[in-house]
């Protein structure tokens, strides 16, 4: 193996490692009571056709929108200290993972374009591996981004439990 080559992948291991303990889930303290009711306060996620949201209530009232970049959810868990720090840590492993499926789908992209498939033997080894590291590093920010969706998954429900009923 040529040594740029294993440069090139140990970095890429060593990008992904250090973005994976970025990521890590803050410290959780106890939770305050919401002053609310459940059927005007309560959080849930509603399927659109294109994407989600993050709606409150009976009435669905649109909170934030769950596409590709999240932004701060607007205050959504206010009054509740935990789902607020599982909301900022789904935020932080959404938005990695969806900048590293980018990355990874764009290198896989180029590495597709730059392949022989002729069977001529005149393909490029960097693009085999480019390929190869591609591919791990959108499968490395699917991964983080599931990781996200279950942070999501547990800020409401911290704070939907704290809401009077």
């Amino acid at each position: 193996m040529r040594p740029s080559l294993r440069r090139t992948i140990v970095c890429c291991g060593a990008a992904c490692a250090s973005v994976l303990l970025a990521t890590a889930l803050p410290a959780q303290v106890p939770g305050l009571p919401i002053d609310c009711e459940y059927e005007v306060c309560a959080l849930r996620i509603k399927q659109r056709i294109l994407g989600q949201d993050l709606v409150r209530g009976v009435g669905e009232d649109r909170v934030d929108g769950l596409g590709f970049w999240i932004g701060g959810l607007n205050g959504a868990f206010s009054g509740s200290p935990v789902a607020q720090q599982l909301a900022a840590a789904y935020r932080r492993r959404h938005n990695t993972g969806a900048i590293m499926s980018l990355v990874g789908g764009v290198m896989t992209g180029v590495a597709l374009f730059s392949l022989d498939f002729t069977g001529g033997g005149g393909g490029s080894d960097s693009a085999d591996w480019m390929f190869v590291a591609g591919a791990a590093i959108s499968i490395s920010g699917a991964i983080i981004g599931i990781s996200g969706n279950d942070r999501l998954s547990r800020a409401i429900w911290q704070y939907n439990r704290a809401l009077t009923r």
